[in-house]
Formats: C-alpha cells, sequence, structure tokens
C-alpha cells in the first residue's frame, strides 16, 4: 500500500475527491488544493490521473506544527525511509531535491542538503544533478503542521501549455467533472475561447454533441486550429447571449468560463441578465450550467428567476478568488 500527496487548483479539491474515491483508494485527508490517500495503485498509475496538478509518492511524514522549516525534514530523513525510496528507483538515475514552504518553493541551508544528498547517494546509487535530473525529492511544508519528504511523480498526460488567459488543464476537467457529463449529452460553452474545457471534453467524455463558440473573430479561427473536427463538434462564432444558430431546448449541459476583463458594474449585470435568458432557451429540461466567475453576486442574481443554485465553490484562479457555481434549469 503506497501513500501519496496529490495537489489540485485551491477549491477544487471536493470534487476532486469525488472523483478520485471512483478509483481503489482510501483517502485519510482532504485539505485546500490537497488530497492525501492511501492505495494499491502504482506510481504510474497516479501520473495517469489528468487533473493532479503534482502527485508524490510518499517517503518519510513529518509533524511541523511547532514551525519547523525544510531543514527539519532534511536532517531526520533516516535508513529506513531511503530504503523505502530504493524500491522505486533505479541505480545510475540521477536527482535533485527542491523545498516548498507553505505553498512557495525555498532555498535551504547548503549543508543539510550536502547531508542528505550524499546519504543518497550511497543509500540509493543514485547521481546528484541539481539542473537537470531524471529525479526530483521534494520536502513539502504545510501550514497545517505537517511535512513529508516524498518522490515527485511524473504526470504521464502531456498537457499543452495553456495560452495567456486561458484556464488551466485541471481546471478545466474538474469544471467538467461538476457537471456530469453523460454519452447522450449536448454540450456547450458559449465562450469557448481558447478551447479549454472543450479539449478537455473531446479527450476524457464520451458525448453527442460538442458546440464550441466565440464571438471574437480570432478566437474562432484558433479555436477551428486547436479542436478535433469531427461531426460531433460544432464551432461557431455568435453572441453568447444570442446564439442564433443553436436551437431552443436542445443542449443539455454548459459548462463555461466567461471573460474576466474589466467591466463597468452596469455592464457585467448587462451581460449575466442576457446570458442566462440565453441560455435558459437553448438549455433541454433539467439542464446544468457549471460557469466559472470572479461576479458571484451578479451571477446568482441573474440566475435566481429560472435556474436553482445546486452547490458552489470558492476557488482560486491564477491567485485571484472566484466562484465556481453549477444550476439546474427550473
Amino acid at each position: 500500500m503506497n501513500k501519496y500527496y496529490s495537489t489540485i487548483p485551491a477549491g477544487f479539491q471536493q470534487i476532486a475527491k469525488k472523483e478520485l474515491e471512483k478509483l481503489d483508494v482510501q483517502i485519510q485527508h482532504v485539505y485546500e488544493g490537497l488530497l492525501i490517500y492511501t492505495t494499491q495503485l502504482t506510481p504510474i498509475e497516479i501520473g495517469n490521473i489528468s487533473y493532479f496538478v503534482n502527485s508524490f509518492l510518499v517517503i518519510a511524514e513529518f509533524d511541523t506544527y511547532k514551525g519547523q522549516s525544510n531543514e527539519h525534514i532534511l536532517k531526520n530523513i533516516d535508513n529506513i525511509a531511503l530504503k523505502h525510496l530504493q524500491k522505486y528507483v533505479k541505480p545510475g538515475q540521477s536527482f535533485r531535491v527542491r523545498n516548498s514552504y507553505k505553498n512557495q518553493t525555498v532555498s535551504v541551508n547548503e549543508v543539510f542538503l550536502k547531508s542528505l544528498e550524499n546519504n543518497v547517494v550511497k543509500h540509493c546509487s543514485l547521481k546528484v544533478n541539481r539542473s537537470l535530473s531524471d529525479l526530483e525529492l521534494w520536502s513539502y511544508v504545510r501550514s497545517e503542521g505537517f511535512g513529508m519528504f516524498g518522490l515527485l511523480i511524473p504526470n504521464a498526460v502531456q498537457h499543452i501549455k495553456p495560452y495567456k488567459g486561458e484556464l488551466k488543464p485541471q481546471i478545466a476537467y474538474l469544471m467538467c467533472n461538476l457537471a456530469e457529463l453523460q454519452s447522450s449529452n449536448v454540450v456547450m460553452d458559449p465562450f469557448a475561447g481558447h478551447g479549454a474545457i472543450a479539449k478537455q471534453i473531446i479527450n476524457f467524455w464520451e458525448y453527442k454533441g460538442l458546440i464550441a463558440n466565440d464571438k471574437d473573430d480570432n478566437l474562432y479561427l484558433r479555436l477551428g486550429e486547436n479542436l478535433t473536427h469531427t461531426f460531433k463538434n460544432k464551432i461557431i462564432n455568435e453572441d453568447a447571449t444570442n446564439l442564433k444558430s443553436v436551437l431552443t431546448s436542445s443542449v443539455n449541459k454548459i459548462v463555461t468560463d466567461p471573460p474576466w476583463g474589466l467591466f463597468k458594474e452596469a455592464e457585467v449585470t448587462t451581460l449575466y441578465n442576457d446570458m442566462a435568458k440565453e441560455f435558459y432557451r437553448v438549455l433541454a429540461n433539467d439542464g446544468v450550467v457549471v460557469i466559472l466567475t470572479a461576479k458571484e453576486k451578479e451571477l446568482k442574481e441573474a440566475f435566481k428567476e429560472n435556474f436553482k443554485l445546486e452547490t458552489e465553490f470558492n476557488v482560486l484562479v491564477s491567485g485571484k478568488k472566484a466562484g465556481l457555481f453549477k444550476f439546474i434549469k427550473d
């Protein structure tokens, strides 16, 4: 049985927990942006989980409630921990040690670092390479008063680096997960932008149809370049408040991230009111809207008449506070 720490976008941990519980895992703790769990799954299998930002195979754990820093972890890695590490590395591989303190990468005392490196070389037959290495060993300290020493697991899912302003793929995936997409669904993103949400739907879900829309001409053209073209995928160039080519009651799920640009309050209110009316028109009975916004008050006000708020989460997106909402058409 292995123990893992896996990080997810802040605020999305309950959605990730529900998804992870479908696998053969025992979740021990849920923290802001972090799941701690044990499982028979191998590191390779954990690396295949697309909604994790980083995952670590735990080699040793520590209490740091008295404010101990990363040096406390480094100087207390014993032979038992290194023997555990031996099972997951190959002699001759290179490694480097990295350190995270309360979600910030930090430097550590050179004496403690060098001592640990020497012990790893001695007991695991590895080579030190501080710039470009095969393996990364991390000391990881949380503000809640605990820490761990672990092996970073490579992500098998190779996400393309997002465009500026594009949603991170892990967030887009978890938004789709919250919508509970089904193979019989027609799904739409009316503010598709660079296609972050649409790409996750295409790559990880079965669906009947996908509509990706953006009224910006350049983004519309880029959507055509970024998305797989099949008979199920439709890319349109319309105003999200007036989707002329989308039939009434023809969409089952809307998953979207409206623009976060600078708007006057009156403009946001108008946009969200008109958007809510159009979403109501195109959605089938009991249709679902999952939407991410920094304008939480305006969104809830616009949707309160014709939609039921099923759930909401306070999240962080690129360091900015936002709300994630799931509405059901009344």
